[in-house]
């Protein structure tokens, strides 16, 4: 069976169409269970997690890519302060949407000569 990464991004199909964008070459998931802030270890050394929710945060990066292609995955994340995402999650492995907010961006030149950046990357988390 074939998966894609990211199939849409505030409300866009970025699979195919004037909104299409490379998929990542790489998705971390991160899956992380935010506690209660009386959370921890009692003096019998019992943890109490006191899971209040849980949020993801994907890791994004692209590799070797064209300016113009570099524009499109940037202005692709950067369209509003929060946005749906529909990603493959490992969790359940299938797709899934989630509201998430842009973290910082790394976007190293390889060669301006060449037209490539050595690659994008930065992560989003989930609202």
């Amino acid at each position: 069976m074939s998966y894609t990464a990211i199939t849409n991004v505030n409300g866009h199909d970025v699979t195919t169409g004037e909104y299409a964008i490379v998929q990542p070459a790489s998705m971390e998931v991160e899956i992380e269970d935010i506690s209660s802030s009386d959370a921890g270890r009692t003096a019998d050394t019992v943890m109490h997690k006191k899971t209040l929710r849980t949020v993801y945060a994907l890791s994004l990066s692209w590799a070797g890519l064209k300016t113009a292609q570099a524009k499109k995955v940037l202005q692709r994340f950067n369209e509003a302060e929060y946005f749906p995402v529909t990603f493959l999650d490992p969790y359940t492995g299938a797709m899934r949407t989630k509201t998430f907010y842009l973290g910082n961006r790394t976007i190293p030149l390889y060669s301006a000569e060449l037209d490539i950046w050595s690659n994008i990357s930065f992560k989003i988390v989930e609202q």
